[in-house]
């Protein structure tokens, strides 16, 4: 619905989205009750499985003809720009990442989290843990194949193949290391999932 909204105004389908969800998460508690809420959790952890295994499926099918159109020598080229946009976006992630939570807890209100204070080991490790996935090669995959004069859509093999490895990078580099990033910076399990079970 907030896709169909959106776009029926000629605005960010994608956004319009993402925004319900954020509205939707905020208040879920308020509309649907706690067994509802862990059963409703199963089946769209499924849901989601199976849709981000079909973005996945859908790029491997599509990366063979986007490899092909790339110029002689192109790759090693994108590969390059792809490092660094990784890079830039763990970097940008992780300064962002120490303002934002102790504004976030400001905004949020002092009453609601009094009792809440984020360590800089938590603040450094939720920064590093940025890995990517399936929304940025939905939001790649969904730009249009021609502009509105019929030309095709500028560099837009380029942008997939760079979101794909970007996500790769984050899979192969970032990912492995959560354990043992958590280990050195001596974080453990709060029990609060469980609690809230």
């Amino acid at each position: 619905a907030a896709y169909l909204a959106a776009e029926a105004v000629q605005t960010s389908g994608v956004i319009a989205v993402v925004a319900a969800a954020m509205f939707i998460a905020r208040r879920i508690s308020e509309v649907m009750s706690a067994g509802n809420r862990l059963q409703t959790t199963n089946m769209w952890r499924i849901t989601t499985y199976l849709l981000e295994s079909l973005v996945f499926i859908i790029v491997g099918i599509e990366l063979p003809y986007i490899i092909r159109d790339l110029e002689p020598g192109g790759i090693s080229k994108l590969v390059g720009e792809a490092l660094i946009v990784f890079l830039t976006i763990v970097v940008a992630r992780i300064v962002w990442i120490f303002p934002s939570a102790y504004f976030g807890r400001a905004v949020e209100g002092w009453i609601k989290y009094r009792n809440y204070d984020p360590s800089w080991r938590r603040i450094l490790f939720i920064g590093w843990a940025g890995v990517r996935g399936g929304d940025s090669l939905v939001i790649a995959l969904a730009l249009p194949l021609t502009t509105a004069a019929g030309a095709p859509f500028p560099a837009r093999e380029r942008i997939i193949f760079i979101t794909f490895v970007v996500i790769l990078a984050t899979l192969v580099i970032e990912a492995p290391t959560l354990r043992s990033l958590a280990k050195w910076l001596g974080l453990k399990a709060d029990g609060s999932t469980e609690d809230e079970e």
